[in-house]
């Protein structure tokens, strides 16, 4: 503990002395020398013992006099100090960490020149380096390997959105404190990609051998990619005791690191995860492109794989437990995680009286979902910054970007609109959907005999198929399962996309923006001549033209399928019928509809007894029925998506001309959906009613998210 008030430590450094190993002049193979800076005083700092030596530098433990506190110095070595070169480089590392206000780096408190010595004064970390402690274990479990490792891509994470390079992450710079925090220390050879000249350009190799990329150590230009082969040196050192390669030269390194692949870590390690290794494999991929595209990705993948491993509790000599709280841009993606779990349309971060709040925008109601303090809200609109490809960006200017993200082990994005206000920026979040081609629909509960009409609708017929649901419903999903039936890579297949993704490279996709209409694209696309248009819209198509001209085209041969925000069948047929088209349109040209619904099973752990009423048991044909009834309270388990177990209840209607000629003027969506049951309608609601019995299903909940006109 430091004391309240000042205190003079003259004697105390007056006696400290540096042993050197077999110095002559002692029997025991030691010889004391004192460093000449101890009991000095550098920048109000009074130099009290030397804790090691690098390249670059020493360093020293210090007392702050004006704080009042321990903290570290570094100084630049006499020898270079004659050199501008390596005083700029020096003093570019107090640059360079000052700019980084994270948990995980060391954090720079002062740096400049003190009676021509050049000093940077930075955080004292009491505790070791991960070299430290290597050197004492040997190696780490996989749990605390993954969890060192989650701290240093925090901070390179941090430090890449700055565009810094850090260029030599290895064990001795990263620090461990007393309470196992991971703190990643030494700017030293960091490069700002922003910089218009820089003294480390492509030539020049710097770094420490064993841990340089291969493009670091052939002396090219790196980037981010580079900092995350190390980060795979250091993983492969904390898992299997030893380096990937040992060599003892620089060009035996050179040859390693560009041509030798490491021996397996599960050939080591048997019982490693497959998921770690296939982890550390990327981040030592020889190629930059073969890597993470930078550390914030490789930290979420890293976070997916470990789970709950990376909140253990870490080793330390106070038994504290280390708190990994989200950094800014991790919390925005675990935000807009969360809408999606909750079907929600948009997400909207705004300021209001005492901080902000996040609201989701679920079906036509904004409802608000986390209460912000000011440095949250702050933290949370410069992450949308960061994450759109805008950081720095001041407040008062208009900002529109894509944000993209991963979530339940998917690429996902939301177009971003960031307003300035009087109160403050505003940010909106639209979520686009997902459209990713799987074999998967048997298993995600659609029967197999639905499954093989739906291959024929596609595959052997033109027409317009349309799927149709709220957000949240299964509508990607579906069209996905729908496109994995299908030979894309002999299919040309043209996606108009203006609220969703196709995340496949064998399927071309046209992005309507204010420069391109849904018309203009879909009359672009019909011009290619393609096997298939897939019209990704969730809103439906609210234009009569596109409406017209998509009807007309699968009317003359052309096969289209269509994501559309409709309600149902009846809601579906109901609003075509609303853009005049009329029925002779339709007959020709509509094949199918497809209505999915995704019910969530009540989560085992938390569910309680509850009485229904006497209206939700009349809608779903359970009023003999005395229960009991469950639902789910909400808790750790059924909080995350995947803890989540859903079922799926769907329509199916394939219009015929017997349905046409008996609808005749009908246009209300009961009158529709009473003649559709009379033509083959498939519900697959009665499939859902044992699982509401046997208390596995809110009966609540699957009302108002299955039943159409129920709530």
């Amino acid at each position: 503990m430091v004391p309240a008030g000042p205190i003079d430590l003259t004697d105390e450094v007056q006696t400290q002395t540096l042993a050197f190993a077999g110095a002559p002049g002692d029997a025991s193979g030691r010889h004391e020398l004192r460093d000449p800076l101890i009991g000095q005083r550098i920048a109000g700092c009074l130099v009290m013992e030397r804790l090691g030596q690098g390249g670059m530098g020493r360093v020293f433990r210090a007392h702050h006099q004006g704080l009042n506190k321990p903290v570290a110095v570094k100084v630049l070595n006499y020898e270079l100090v004659a050199n501008p070169t390596f005083v700029e480089r020096f003093l570019r590392e107090a640059q360079a960490a000052a700019r980084l206000d994270h948990p995980n780096v060391v954090q720079i408190l002062n740096a400049g020149e003190d009676a021509n010595l050049f000093f940077i004064v930075m955080q004292f970390v009491d505790g070791e380096t991960l070299a430290a402690r290597l050197r004492r274990e040997r190696r780490l479990d996989p749990g605390e390997a993954m969890r060192v490792t989650a701290g240093v891509l925090s901070a390179l994470a941090a430090a890449h959105e700055l565009g810094i390079v850090h260029r030599d992450i290895k064990p001795d710079n990263v620090m461990l404190d007393a309470e196992g925090a991971v703190k990643v220390a030494d700017f030293g050879l960091a490069r700002n990609l922003a910089a218009v000249s820089d003294l480390t350009s492509a030539g020049l190799t710097c770094g420490t051998p064993p841990y340089m990329a291969p493009e670091q150590i052939m002396g090219r230009t790196v980037d981010g990619r580079a900092d995350l082969y190390s980060v795979g040196v250091l993983l492969y050192e904390c898992l299997a005791g030893r380096r990937p390669f040992e060599c003892e030269t620089l060009l035996g390194y050179l040859e390693a690191h560009t041509r030798l692949e490491p021996e397996p870590l599960r050939r080591q390690l048997p019982e490693l995860p497959a998921e770690v290794e296939e982890f550390t494999g990327r981040l030592l991929a020889k190629a930059p492109e073969d890597r993470y595209g930078n550390a914030a990705e490789a930290l979420r993948d890293l976070q997916l794989i470990a789970g709950d491993a990376l909140q253990a509790t870490p080793p330390s000599r106070r038994s504290s437990r280390l708190d990994l709280a989200p950094s800014g841009t991790r919390r925005l993606y675990a935000i807009l995680g969360h809408g999606i779990d909750e079907g929600a349309t948009s997400l909207h971060i705004e300021p209001c009286p005492g901080g902000g709040r996040v609201r989701l925008r679920l079906r036509n109601h904004l409802v608000e979902s986390e209460r912000l303090s000011p440095g949250s809200l702050r933290q949370l609109i410069d992450a949308c910054r960061s994450a759109s490809g805008h950081p720095g960006q001041i407040d008062d200017e208009p900002l529109e970007g894509i944000v993209e993200f991963e979530h339940d082990r998917q690429r996902r994005q939301a177009k971003l609109s960031l307003v300035p206000t009087q109160q403050g920026p505003r940010a909106a979040l639209r979520l686009l959907g997902l459209v990713k081609p799987h074999q998967r629909l048997a298993a995600q509960g659609f029967a197999t005999a639905h499954i093989d009409q739906w291959r024929n609708w596609i595959a052997d017929r033109p027409g317009l198929v349309a799927v149709t649901g709220p957000a949240g419903s299964g509508k990607g999903q579906l069209v996905g399962g729908l496109l994995g039936m299908l030979t894309l890579n002999t299919c040309l297949t043209i996606a108009i996309a203006e609220e969703s993704m196709v995340d496949s490279d064998e399927i071309s996709q046209l992005q309507v923006t204010h420069k391109m209409t849904r018309l203009d694209a879909l009359r672009l696309a019909l011009r290619q001549y393609p096997d298939l248009i897939l019209l990704l819209d969730v809103h439906g198509i609210p234009d009569r033209g596109t409406a017209h001209e998509a009807f007309q085209a699968a009317a003359t041969g052309k096969r289209l399928l269509a994501s559309l925000m409709y309600e149902g069948t009846a809601d579906t047929i109901a609003n075509f019928l609303g853009m005049g088209l009329d029925h002779r349109t339709l007959a020709r040209s509509l094949t199918g509809i497809i209505a999915p619904r995704l019910v969530r099973v009540v989560c085992q752990h938390c569910r309680e007894a509850y009485e229904p009423s006497p209206a939700t048991l009349l809608a779903l044909a359970l009023t003999k029925d005395d229960g009991p009834f469950m639902r789910a309270v909400g808790c750790a388990h059924c909080a995350r998506s995947d803890g989540r177990r859903r079922l799926v209840a769907y329509e199916s209607f394939a219009p015929t001309p017997a349905f046409w000629d008996e609808l005749g003027e009908a246009r209300q969506e009961a009158d529709i959906a009473a003649v559709a049951a009379r033509h083959g309608l498939i519900s697959m609601r009665d499939q859902l009613l044992p699982h509401v019995r046997k208390g596995r299903i809110d009966p609540a909940n699957l009302a108002k998210g299955v039943l159409p006109g129920v709530g």
